[in-house]
């Protein structure tokens, strides 16, 4: 084995570890994201609705505004981030051979075949 060898296998070899650790990580990454978007929220509330219409309150609409951004997207984010874990975690567990899988797939989505892919 030569050193060209050596190192593509190396380098292979990097990937799959930092492949795994991806994959650890991803569902920390949709927590925080909710964290983050129960805070904005928490700030959205504190400074109220009215605070947008309050003569003298500069700085109080900005921050309304801003946190109500911030709590759409962080909250759209782990959302989607949290069902595709969730999603996984469920399709590895179950058997797609079973009737209880066959009838959840049905239900849920009906423009789907009921076979085992």
């Amino acid at each position: 084995m030569d050193l060209q060898e050596k190192r593509k296998l190396d380098s292979e070899r990097l990937a799959g570890q930092l492949a795994q650790v991806k994959a650890r990580t991803r569902p920390w990454r949709s927590i925080i994201a909710l964290v983050v978007a129960i805070v904005a929220a928490a700030v959205n509330y504190e400074q109220g609705l009215s605070s947008l219409h309050v003569p003298g309150h500069d700085t109080a609409r900005p921050v309304t505004v801003i946190t109500a951004v911030v709590f759409c997207v962080f909250a759209a984010g782990a959302t989607v981030g949290l069902s595709g874990t969730t999603r996984a975690a469920l399709q590895s567990r179950w058997d797609r051979r079973t009737p209880l899988w066959s009838a959840i797939r049905s239900c849920c989505c009906p423009g789907r075949s009921t076979s085992a892919s």
